[in-house]
């Protein structure tokens, strides 16, 4: 059974006392679980999330091509994907339109695929220069690189390669 306080929280001065000693015990906690730095502590800044490893930053074209590396050395087959309107490219969870209210459903998950999927492609110089052609072409689209696995039939991997 919890005890009752044996404090006067009416008190503005003892009401403030026992937040600066909460919020001092819960700093405590978290400094000592990051090993003694608080710089290590992160705050979450909410942003549109597009999917795909969005967190990360923009990738080089030679992480790209390890990454294409890796799908194809496991089977997967390199196909592109873009969204020409970089307003709908992100998910969209507010539930104002298609089936309002039905769970797990958000707009803007299909993009519109650039060209067909890269059948027996194993050379990521191919698909960087597909993914060239896509900027060219689609200067402010955001594309992304998906890995389709054939035995599965469908979609295993997929990230970002323009914002």
């Amino acid at each position: 059974q919890p005890r009752a306080p044996t404090h006067n929280t009416n008190s503005p001065k003892m009401a403030a006392l026992a937040r600066s000693s909460a919020k001092a015990s819960v700093a405590a906690v978290a400094v000592k679980a990051t090993n003694g730095s608080a710089a290590a502590m992160q705050v979450w800044k909410p942003k549109k999330q597009y999917e795909n490893l969005s967190f990360l930053p923009e990738l080089t074209d030679d992480e790209i091509m390890k990454q294409i590396d890796y799908m194809t050395s496991n089977g997967m087959t390199p196909c592109l994907e873009f969204e020409p309107d970089s307003n709908l490219g992100y998910v969209d969870r507010s539930f104002t339109s298609g089936a309002s209210g039905t769970p797990g459903y958000y707009d803007n998950r299909y993009w519109l695929m650039w060209k067909l999927p890269m059948y027996g492609c194993t050379d990521s110089s191919e698909v960087i220069k597909e993914i060239a052609a896509c900027k060219a072409e689609y200067p402010n689209a955001m594309i992304k690189c998906i890995g389709f696995d054939a035995t599965r039939q469908m979609q295993v991997a997929g990230f970002l390669v323009q914002k």
